[in-house]
């Protein structure tokens, strides 16, 4: 999951997307490599999901700058921290531009 303010249109929210989807297929495609985690199975990436709120009160439709959120990909129960935390270093080497150290599990 990644945690953020804003609109979804904004520069945060996207690049919170590209952040779960990448964490979310190189785990999916671990099965191709080396590092096959013990446990995996074939399955389909979810789909995401969000929490909205506002931090101040009701949520404000004409308000978006005060909105909050988190986005999430469930993972399969094969992928534990230490699975997770793979992904985030692969990411790091083959996606530099993303900041995958905003997610979390």
């Amino acid at each position: 999951m990644v945690h953020g303010r804003g609109v979804p249109s904004g520069q945060a929210y996207q690049d919170s997307i590209a952040i779960l989807y990448a964490l979310t297929f190189t785990i999916k495609m671990s099965k191709m490599g080396a590092n096959k985690p013990q446990g995996y199975f074939e399955y389909v990436v979810p789909p995401l999901e969000g929490l909205w709120w506002c931090e101040e009160g009701q949520f404000e439709l004409d308000k978006p700058e005060k909105w909050c959120w988190i986005s999430m990909l469930r993972q399969p129960e094969f992928v534990t921290p230490k699975i997770f935390q793979w992904a985030v270093e692969e990411c790091k080497e083959k996606k530099p531009e993303l900041i995958v150290d905003l997610a979390s599990v």
